[in-house]
C-alpha cells in the first residue's frame, strides 16, 4: 500500500508455539510506526490497559532474545520499532564505512598534491618514529626536498638526544655542524671524534653550555681543541659518565684533575696518547672515582707501577685496563691485579718489562690479553726434535749390539 506516499507492510510480531500469529503490526518499509492498525488475533491484548498479558510478554521476551533484541515487560510497540530502526541504522553505517574506506588518505594518494608525509603528524610520527633511523646524509638530503621537510628535520635536530659525527667527521663542515646543533638543548651524547679539520672551541663550547645533561662525550683525535673545552665539560656536565680524550696531546693534567673533582659519576675515561698524564694526576682521579670500570692510559709515558697500585687500592671494580706502551710498568705491579675478579680485559702491548710470568695467571682466568703466547724459536724446536730422535734410536738398539 502506498496511498499516503509511504509503503506499508504488515509485520507479525508475536506468534505462538504452533506458528500462529498472536499480534501484528503495520509498519512502513523504513521501520517507522504506522497508523494504529494492530489486531489482536487471539484477544489476548487488553485495549484498556495498553499492555500484553503474562503469557504474551514471556513469549515476546524469548523471541526478542533470539532475535538479538532486548525486551522487558514495560516494553511497548514503540520500543520494538525503535530497536528495529536502530539495527537498520547500524547496518547502514557499516555499509557507509566500507564505502568510505577507499577514501582513507593512508590507502590512496591524496588529492591537491598532498602526500602521506604531509598528512602524518610530524612530532608523533616523523620526528620520533622515522627520522631517528635516517643517517645524517639522508637527513640533509631530506632538508632540500621542501620547506616542510626542512622544518621537520629542524624539529628533529632540536629534540635529538644523540649527536654522533665520528663516522662523517672529516667530511663534515662548520655550517653543517651549526645546522645540527644550533637548537639542540636535550643532548645526552656528543661524539665529535676525528673532526679536527673543522672543529674549533667557538663551535663546540656553546653546545656544551646549552646541553648540561650530557653523559657521554668524545672529543678524541682533535688536536685543534684547547684545554678550555675540557674545563668547560668539567664545570657544565655534572652527570658525565664517559669521557674520551684520546690522542688529545694538548690536554693538561690540571684539566683532567678538574674533571675528576667535578664529575662524580665518571665510569669510563679514555686518556690514550695524553702525554701530560702522570701518577699524581691519575691517583687523584682514582681516589675520587671508586666506581671507575674502564680506563686507558696507553702511551702515557709518565705512568709507573704506582698507577697499578692505586687501581688495586681504590678501583676494585675495574673491568678494562689499557697500559699499552707504558714501558715503566713491570711484572711486579701486574701481579697485584691477580686478585681483581672484575678484570676482563688487560692490554700490555709494548710494555717491555711485562712478561708471561705475570700474564699466565690472567690467561688461566679467561682475561683477554692483547699479547699472544710466546712461541718456541725455530732453534728450540730443532733441538727438541733431535733429542726425541736420539732417545728413540737409543731405545731401538739391542743391548748386546756392539759397533
Amino acid at each position: 500500500m502506498a496511498g499516503d506516499g509511504q509503503e506499508w507492510e504488515e509485520v507479525i510480531i508475536l506468534q505462538n508455539q504452533d506458528g500462529e500469529p498472536i499480534a501484528k503490526k503495520r509498519m512502513d518499509v523504513n521501520g517507522e510506526q504506522g497508523r494504529k492498525s494492530e489486531s489482536d488475533v487471539n484477544g489476548s491484548r487488553d485495549a484498556g490497559s495498553g499492555a500484553l498479558d503474562r503469557d504474551v510478554l514471556s513469549h515476546l521476551s524469548i523471541m526478542s532474545m533470539k532475535a538479538g533484541l532486548s525486551f522487558s515487560p514495560q516494553s511497548d510497540w514503540t520500543k520494538v520499532c525503535k530497536e528495529r530502526t536502530s539495527q537498520r541504522s547500524r547496518d547502514d553505517d557499516e555499509e557507509e564505512d566500507e564505502e568510505e574506506e577507499d577514501d582513507n588518505p593512508l590507502n590512496v594518494v591524496p588529492a591537491d598534491g598532498l602526500t602521506v608525509l604531509d598528512i602524518l603528524p610530524w612530532e608523533d610520527v616523523l620526528v620520533s618514529r622515522i627520522l631517528p633511523f635516517m643517517s645524517l646524509t639522508d637527513l640533509f638530503q631530506l632538508r632540500q626536498v621542501s620547506c616542510g621537510c626542512r622544518d621537520a628535520v629542524a624539529i628533529f635536530f632540536a629534540s635529538n638526544h644523540h649527536l654522533d659525527l665520528s663516522a662523517v667527521g672529516p667530511e663534515f663542515t662548520q655550517d653543517a655542524f651549526r645546522v645540527v646543533s644550533a637548537e639542540a638543548k636535550n643532548l645526552t651524547t656528543l661524539n665529535v671524534a676525528n673532526c679536527k679539520k673543522w672543529i674549533t672551541d667557538d663551535l663546540i663550547l656553546p653546545v656544551i653550555e646549552a646541553n648540561r645533561n650530557l653523559r657521554d662525550i668524545s672529543i678524541s683525535e682533535n688536536s685543534s681543541l684547547s684545554t678550555n673545552v675540557v674545563r668547560r665539560i668539567a664545570t657544565r656536565c655534572p652527570d658525565l659518565c664517559s669521557l674520551s680524550l684520546a690522542e688529545c696531546q694538548q690536554v693538561t693534567s690540571t684539566s683532567v684533575e678538574c674533571v675528576g673533582m667535578n664529575c662524580d659519576q665518571l665510569e669510563h675515561l679514555d686518556l690514550r696518547g695524553c702525554w701530560a698524564m702522570d701518577d699524581d694526576t691519575l691517583s687523584l682521579v682514582l681516589q675520587l672515582h671508586p666506581q671507575l670500570k674502564w680506563l686507558s692510559v696507553a702511551r702515557a709515558y709518565g705512568v709507573t707501577d704506582l698507577l697499578v697500585d692505586q687501581i688495586c687500592t681504590y678501583c676494585p671494580n675495574i673491568e678494562y685496563l689499557d697500559v699499552e706502551g707504558c714501558w715503566r710498568i713491570t711484572d711486579a705491579a701486574i701481579r697485584q691485579l691477580w686478585n681483581l675478579e672484575s678484570l676482563k680485559t688487560l692490554k700490555v702491548k709494548d710494555c717491555r718489562y711485562i712478561t708471561e710470568r705475570s700474564l699466565a695467571r690472567f690467561r688461566a682466568k679467561g682475561v683477554q690479553i692483547d699479547v699472544l703466547l710466546p712461541e718456541e724459536s725455530d732453534l728450540a724446536k730443532l733441538e727438541r726434535h733431535l733429542r726425541a730422535r736420539e732417545f728413540g734410536r737409543a731405545r731401538s738398539i739391542p743391548p748386546n749390539f756392539a759397533l
